[in-house]
């Protein structure tokens, strides 16, 4: 049936249509649908949405006000979906997935069951995202990411283009991934840290926290004391000048002794 033939319905008293299908929907207003379409049984979709050629909606679904569903995309059966979203060409989502507002996903998505997202959400092309991961408000995801089972994401992540994350990896808020990096089966990652292209951790590297920031290596060449990311040498080399000008970072001893610690890590690791 197209959009015109499901207004042509009257809907009962609680607002549901009954298609030809013999399937009930409740369908807002403004509502555009291209060609061959379905929808599953008891689908509510709000005001003002684009479903493009070929959108498959499962049993249950509910979809918020103003989004747009590219061609081919499939959201499974109870998967509900915010409001001002926009979902590329062949864009899937399993079963009971739940996505918060202004959701934005590239070509070729693909979300398990269960999946969560945040509101504000970017995420690329030809990424995939597996069953019950949970990924924070604000992130965003680049090209071509691989993210495993039970994944979770803190709020305002970034995460490059074709990085890799196994399943049951946390990433803490504000963490930064870098292009290519790859992490192993339940690397945890705290908030801030940054790790560096196509750094590859298998265990969870070592990520103390003095005061206030975190020392961390951001790759094997390089450590991080917060936002500051430098060569091995740099910080053994004495107090550097940049930090010298934040007194809250005082005394400086503090990281000495941490930054020795990961850089006694990183020597291990390139035995």
């Amino acid at each position: 049936m197209n959009i015109k033939e499901i207004y042509a319905i009257a809907p009962n008293a609680y607002g549901w249509r009954k298609l030809l299908s013999g399937n009930r929907v409740i369908i807002g207003d403004g509502v555009l649908f291209g060609d061959g379409v379905l929808l599953g049984k008891w689908v509510v979709l709000g005001d003002r949405m684009f479903l493009g050629n070929g959108v498959r909606i499962g049993d249950g679904a509910q979809i918020g006000d103003r989004m747009f569903l590219g061609n081919g995309v499939r959201i499974g059966d109870g998967a509900q979906l915010g409001k001002e979203g926009r979902f590329g060409n062949r864009a899937v989502l399993g079963k009971r997935a739940r996505f918060g507002n202004r959701a934005q996903l590239g070509d070729g998505a693909r979300f398990g069951n269960r999946a969560q997202l945040g509101d504000g959400v970017r995420v690329g092309n030809r990424v995939r995202v597996g069953n019950s991961a949970v990924i924070g408000n604000d992130v965003r995801i680049g090209d071509g990411v691989w993210i495993g089972d039970g994944v979770w994401i803190g709020e305002g992540a970034q995460i490059g283009k074709e990085v890799w994350l196994d399943n049951r990896v946390v990433l803490g808020n504000g963490v930064r991934i870098g292009d290519g990096a790859q992490l192993g089966k339940g690397v945890r990652i705290g908030d801030g840290v940054r790790v560096g292209n196509r750094v590859v951790y298998e265990t969870t590297p070592p990520q103390i926290q003095c005061h206030p920031y975190m020392v961390y290596p951001y790759s094997l060449t390089h450590i991080g004391v917060g936002c500051f990311v430098h060569e091995l040498a740099y910080w053994m080399q004495g107090e550097p000048s940049e930090l010298a000008k934040h007194p809250e970072c005082q005394p400086w001893s503090q990281y000495q002794e941490a930054i020795a610690f990961v850089e006694k890590w990183i020597k291990e690791r390139k035995q």
